[in-house]
Order: structure tokens, then C-alpha cells, then sequence
């Protein structure tokens, strides 16, 4: 569903799918076919340890038995953005619900408590989360207001490779 009006545009997506680890190294664009997770690495200028036992880069892998129903509601207003998940499965899942946020300043609602912050996600270099760094963790009841300040966005492409650059995976 997708509906777009002069106050707000608002979609919803559900899928029904097993859960897995992400694509080992992020996605493989077909830009470069064949390059390995080490040569992407050492191109983007990253110090990444890739094991001997790696998967192969962009790999999906450790599937869960069961499906999961997932949907997601998204409303952008001119000053906000509202974000809802549901969540149904035979079976209990953790479910880590990442985002990168520029200019964040807190977060306000029914008992909001900061638990933890981590300097990486998981230090297991097999997964994706290895690469997720500098964390802070939150515990929230219902619904939760994100205060952020106004933020710029600054590209690292040169202006010529801008288009069709994929940010984040």
C-alpha cells in the first residue's frame, strides 16, 4: 500500500519469509561481479579481519526453521516520521531493530532506559554485525518519540559516482 497526499505520505509492506543472517560483507552489486569480500574491503579502505572460514561475501546463511510475518508501517510528515513493526512467528525471535541516525539526540516516551552502549554489535567477523559499530541500546514500552537535530547530509562519493551509489547495505 502507498498513499501520497499534501500533508503526509504513508506505505505499508508485509512479507512472510524464514529469517537469516544478512548477506555475509553486505550485497554484491553487479557492478563487480566476482570481487571477494577482502578486495571490496581493501577498496572502500576498511581494516576488516576476514577468517578462513568466512562464508562467501554476500551469502545469506543460518535460516531459522520458521517463517516470520513482518509489517511495517512508514508516515512522513513535514516534521516527523513514524515508523510501526509487527511482528508474528511460531516461535520466539530476537529481533534487532538497527538504524543510523544522524543528529540523535534522545529518545522520550513510557519508560525509555538506555541498557547498554557497546563498542560493536558482535565481534563474531563472520556476521554482518561485526561491522556495526558504536552502539546504544534502548528499552522502551509502546511507542517512542526520536529527538534529533537538523542534519546535512554529505556524500563521500565524488559527484560523478553520486548517482546510483547505494548508501548503507
Amino acid at each position: 500500500m502507498f498513499y501520497a497526499g499534501g500533508l503526509m505520505q504513508a506505505s505499508v509492506v508485509e512479507t512472510e519469509a524464514r529469517w537469516s543472517h544478512p548477506p555475509y560483507g553486505g550485497i554484491v552489486y553487479s557492478d563487480k561481479p566476482g570481487i571477494t569480500f577482502k578486495q571490496k574491503s581493501e577498496e572502500e579502505n576498511r581494516s576488516l579481519y576476514v577468517p578462513e572460514d568466512a562464508p562467501e561475501y554476500g551469502k545469506c546463511t543460518e535460516y531459522t526453521d520458521d517463517a516470520v510475518l513482518q509489517r511495517r508501517l512508514m508516515i512522513m510528515m513535514d516534521d516527523y516520521v513514524v515508523l510501526a513493526d509487527y511482528l508474528k512467528a511460531g516461535q520466539e525471535h530476537t529481533f534487532d531493530w538497527l538504524m543510523q541516525i544522524k543528529g540523535f539526540k534522545g529518545l522520550q516516551g513510557v519508560r525509555v532506559e538506555k541498557t547498554r552502549h557497546d563498542k560493536q554489535m558482535n565481534p563474531d567477523p563472520r556476521g554482518a554485525a561485526g561491522c556495526v559499530q558504536i552502539l546504544s541500546h534502548f528499552c522502551f514500552e509502546v511507542l517512542c518519540l526520536l529527538k534529533l537535530e537538523r542534519y546535512v547530509p554529505v556524500s563521500w562519493y565524488p559527484p560523478r559516482q553520486r548517482r546510483g551509489a547505494h548508501a548503507g547495505f
